[in-house]
């Protein structure tokens, strides 16, 4: 197991800014819509898997999120795009997954940093320990 604090709201509204992350470190499979703690560029972060390994992941200039040619989600203009360089059909190789936060006005996950190899993959979410006021 291991543990780690959400910082942010990009998960918004399932964990908050100072939820304590609780996560199993020895998952054998990941599945779509699993919550995991993973790192990229030295920092830890919590998003959902959006895709698997072999499958293809691609936003549109309309903003839609389409996973294998069939549409998961829209964005808004501002929300669909990042900052990062990736070219869209993005194909995922084996062991990349495309994760994706749930308040999608961040974009801190595979819109930045393209797809994210299982190795830097710390965890699925178990549960939460809420240590904020609500």
């Amino acid at each position: 197991f291991g543990f780690s604090v959400m910082y942010g709201n990009s998960m918004d509204p399932a964990l908050a800014d100072g939820d304590l992350v609780l996560y199993y470190r020895l998952p054998s499979t990941y599945e779509t819509g699993d919550p995991v703690v993973y790192e990229e560029e030295g920092i830890t972060y919590v998003g959902r898997i959006a895709a698997l390994p072999g499958e293809e992941v691609e936003i549109t200039e309309d903003g839609q999120l389409v996973i294998n040619g069939y549409t998961q989600a829209e964005f808004t203009g501002e929300d669909a795009y990042a900052s990062g360089s990736i070219t869209y059909p993005l194909e995922l190789e084996e062991n990349e997954y495309f994760i994706m936060v749930d308040e999608h006005t961040s974009t801190e996950d595979s819109r930045t940093f393209g797809a994210v190899s299982e190795r830097d993959i710390k965890g699925t979410v178990i549960t939460l320990l809420r240590r904020r006021e609500i």
